[in-house]
């Protein structure tokens, strides 16, 4: 039986990528529903129910934490996994706080994000391991904060090639590796090339990378 999977995030690049990574698994099978803002889960999710609610944090309407009390609250067995960039002690304990049954970060690879899915669907809970060293660590995490209170800023290869930046459109939009071949009218083999050197010149690790990237540069 199909996992009955509701997604939650504001960018349909990221949606699109959470769902390519997921049926990149032959073990893992599931029908999914898209929500693209916090009002709109929940609506969605007091119709019908979700074996699983990948959640965002960050949110227009209603953010993620307004979303996972207020579906908590009405069903307690709601089970949903928070998937966000946000690794901070604030935000994790807001969104734990809530109610939800795991938190993993965008940058998690296929694995993580597949073995998150399937733990919160049996009814256990999933915390990256970034997540839980901030848990069980919150002083280090607050010194840590003081000492480098500004993020990271992640600097991306500016030399994308007209054909990378062509196959990074595509895979945003759902298509396969074998369905970006026939369309470019290149081999499967290609594209995977290009595939891989894109996970390398953007630093990601993942599909749900490219899509990040797409959203900050504007490619969605």
């Amino acid at each position: 039986m199909k996992i009955k999977v509701l997604i939650v995030d504001d960018h349909l690049v990221v949606r699109n990528g959470i769902k390519l990574m997921l049926d990149t698994q032959t073990a893992f099978d599931a029908a999914y529903e898209e929500a693209e803002d916090g009002l709109q889960a929940i609506k969605m999710a007091q119709k019908k129910k979700y074996d699983v609610i990948i959640l965002d944090v960050n949110m227009p309407k209603r953010d993620g934490v307004t979303v996972a009390k207020t579906l908590i609250k009405e069903n307690p067995e709601c089970k949903i996994l928070a998937l966000t960039m946000f690794n901070d002690l604030s935000t994790i304990k807001q969104i734990t706080g809530a109610g939800v049954r795991g938190y993993i970060l965008k940058n998690s690879g296929i694995e993580e994000l597949t073995q998150a899915v399937k733990i919160v669907h049996k009814g256990g809970s999933y915390f990256s391991n970034e997540v839980s060293q901030v848990m069980m660590n919150p002083k280090k995490a607050v010194t840590e904060k003081k000492r480098k209170p500004k993020l990271d800023v992640v600097k991306f290869d500016s030399t994308l090639t007209a054909r990378e930046k062509e196959i990074i459109n595509l895979i945003t939009n759902e298509y396969t590796s074998a369905e970006i071949a026939s369309r470019l009218d290149i081999s499967k083999r290609t594209v995977e090339g290009h595939r891989n050197t894109i996970f390398k010149k953007l630093q990601v690790k993942n599909s749900i990378g490219i899509a990040k990237y797409a959203v900050q540069h504007g490619l969605d």
